[in-house]
C-alpha cells in the first residue's frame, strides 16, 4: 500500500511531524520505527534551522527612487541581508523560495562590487549542495538513489522512497549556475580563496567550488532529463514514476508554465556555462533545445487580445492540463521573471516586440489603480493588494510607468521586506539607465509620498473604541 507523506508548516515551537491531512494521521504508528526516525531526525533539522527566509526589513525614510543606486542604499540592504541563514533542508521547498534572496544577493553584488554579498551567495548555495540527494541518501521511488532535492517521503510496500517537487529542482539548479557564472565570468576571482569557510569540501577557492555547483547541478538535470524528457516531441512531462503520487492523472503531460520556467532557467544557465568552460558539446544543444521547445510552446499557445488599441496576452496557468484556466497574478509574475531571463540571454529568438505585451497585460489588464491588481492575466478574480516581485518590474523595460506605480506601492510602506527593497534597487538600476528622461505621470509622485504616523493616543482611543463595541 503507498501512503503520501509530507511535512507540514509547524508552529517554531512543535518538536513532532504532522501529516498534511489529519486523516493520514493514524498512518504514522503503522510506520516501521526507521522510518519515524528519519523524519524526526530531518524535522528536527528544519525546526533548528528554517533559514532563508528570515530577511530583515528596511526603513524606507528618505530613500529617493529616482537617479543612481547609492551607497547609502546598498548599506540598507545589506544590514537586512545579514539575518539571512540557508536552509538546512529542502522541505516544504525552502531552497527553491530563496531564489529571489539569491537573485539580489547576486544584483547586489553585481551593482556594488561588495565580496561580502557574493560570500553570503556562497554559503547559501553550499547549504543547498549539502541537502542534495545522492548516493548513500534517500532513494527514489525509481529505486535508485538520484541526484534531486526532496521534498518528503513515500511509502510503499515497507520501504521508504523520498519524493521531491520535480521540476521545482530546476530552479535550485539554475541559482547554482548562476552563482557559478558570476564567479567564473572573473579569472581573478575564480582563483581567489573564497572569503566562506570550505564546510563541505566543496574547493577551496571561488572556481572549485562554482565547478563543484556545475558539476552537482547538471547531475540533477541528467536526472531530469532521464525520467522527464520526452525525445519525440521535445517536451519535458511528468514521467510514469508519478503515478505513484498524489496526482497520476499528471503523466505524460508538461507541467504548468511556472513550473515548466524554473526547470527551463536550470538548463539554459548550465548551458551557458557550460559553453564558457568548452564543456559537452551535444549536452549544450540538448539543454538549450530543451527550453527552446518551452519558449516556442509558450508564445504559440497564448491568446492575443486588444485592449485600448494595443497588444496583450492571455494565458492559462496550465495550458497541457486546463488551458481554460487564467494564469494568477502571483505566479504570473514569476512566469514573467522567468521569461525575462531567457529574453535577456539572447539565446532563444525572444524580441522586445513580443515581450511588449506582456508589459501591456500588466497596465491595461490587470493594473485597477490604487496599488491594486486583478486576480489572473484575464483582468478578473479577485481584485487584490499588488503583489511585488521582480517579475513585474521587469517589463519597466518596456513600459516604464510600471516602475512609477510599483515603487509608489512599495514607498506607501515605512518598511520593506530586505528582499523587495533588494529587487527595487536593481529596478531603480535599470530605470535610471533606460529612462533618464522619463516623467512622472498623474500618479502619486514616489518624490512627495510623507508617511503619516498615527501617535499613540490614537492608536489607543481606536483600541479602546473597539473594546466599548
Amino acid at each position: 500500500m503507498l501512503m503520501l507523506l509530507s511535512l507540514t508548516s509547524v508552529n517554531g515551537q512543535k518538536k513532532h511531524t504532522d501529516f498534511v491531512k489529519s486523516k493520514e494521521k493514524k498512518y504514522k504508528d503503522a510506520m516501521p520505527v526507521s522510518v519515524n526516525k528519519e523524519i524526526d531526525k530531518l524535522m528536527s533539522l528544519e525546526l533548528a534551522n528554517k533559514g532563508g527566509l528570515a530577511i530583515g526589513k528596511v526603513d524606507m525614510t528618505g530613500f529617493c527612487p529616482t537617479g543612481d543606486v547609492t551607497k547609502t542604499d546598498l548599506a540598507r540592504l545589506k544590514r537586512s541581508f545579514k539575518s539571512l541563514t540557508p536552509p538546512r533542508t529542502n522541505f516544504k521547498n525552502n531552497l527553491g523560495l530563496i531564489r529571489r534572496n539569491i537573485d539580489v544577493l547576486d544584483m547586489a553584488y553585481e551593482m556594488s562590487g561588495d565580496i561580502w554579498f557574493l560570500d553570503k551567495m556562497i554559503e547559501c548555495c553550499d547549504y543547498m549542495v549539502d541537502a542534495q540527494n545522492g548516493p548513500g541518501k534517500y532513494k527514489c521511488i525509481t529505486g535508485e538513489y538520484e541526484y534531486y532535492w526532496p521534498t518528503g517521503f513515500t511509502f510503499k510496500d515497507g520501504e521508504v522512497f523520498s519524493n521531491t517537487a520535480l521540476f521545482s529542482n530546476g530552479v535550485i539548479v539554475g541559482r547554482l549556475a548562476r552563482v557559478a557564472k558570476r564567479i567564473l565570468s572573473d579569472k581573478k576571482l575564480a582563483d581567489t580563496k573564497a572569503g566562506i569557510s570550505d564546510k563541505f569540501n566543496f574547493g577551496k577557492t571561488y572556481g572549485e567550488r562554482a565547478l563543484t555547483y556545475m558539476d552537482r547541478g547538471t547531475k540533477t538535470l541528467d536526472y531530469l532529463v532521464k525520467y522527464c524528457y520526452d525525445s519525440e516531441t521535445g517536451l519535458m512531462i511528468y514521467p510514469e514514476a508519478y503515478k505513484y503520487s498524489n496526482r497520476p492523472d499528471f503523466v505524460g503531460i508538461a507541467p504548468a508554465w511556472n513550473r515548466y520556467f524554473m526547470m527551463g532557467v536550470g538548463f539554459s544557465n548550465v548551458a551557458s556555462v557550460m559553453k564558457m568552460l568548452d564543456g559537452d558539446e551535444a549536452k549544450i544543444k540538448l539543454y538549450d533545445g530543451i527550453t527552446q521547445k518551452m519558449v516556442n510552446e509558450f508564445f504559440s499557445t497564448i491568446k492575443t487580445v486588444n485592449v485600448h488599441g494595443m497588444k496583450a496576452y492571455w494565458w492559462p496557468y496550465n495550458y497541457y492540463f486546463s488551458p481554460d484556466r487564467a494564469e494568477d497574478a502571483g505566479h504570473a509574475w514569476f512566469d514573467i521573471d522567468l521569461l525575462m531571463h531567457f529574453y535577456r540571454s539572447q539565446k532563444y529568438g525572444i524580441s522586445n516586440k513580443m515581450m511588449m505585451p506582456l508589459a501591456n497585460t500588466y497596465m491595461e489588464v490587470m493594473y485597477q489603480g490604487k496599488g491594486r491588481l486583478s486576480g489572473n492575466v484575464g483582468g478578473s478574480g479577485k481584485v487584490k493588494t499588488m503583489p511585488g516581485g521582480i517579475g513585474w518590474l521587469q517589463l519597466l523595460e518596456f513600459r516604464p510607468e510600471i516602475y512609477e506605480i510599483m515603487v509608489t506601492h512599495h514607498m506607501s510602506h515605512q518598511k520593506l521586506n530586505g528582499r523587495d527593497f533588494g529587487e527595487l534597487l536593481y529596478a531603480k538600476h535599470f530605470f535610471s539607465q533606460m529612462h533618464p528622461s522619463y516623467k512622472w505621470k498623474d500618479l502619486i509622485d514616489p518624490l512627495d509620498l510623507k508617511y503619516k504616523k498615527r501617535s499613540k493616543s490614537k492608536r489607543l482611543g481606536k483600541k479602546e473604541k473597539r473594546t466599548k463595541k
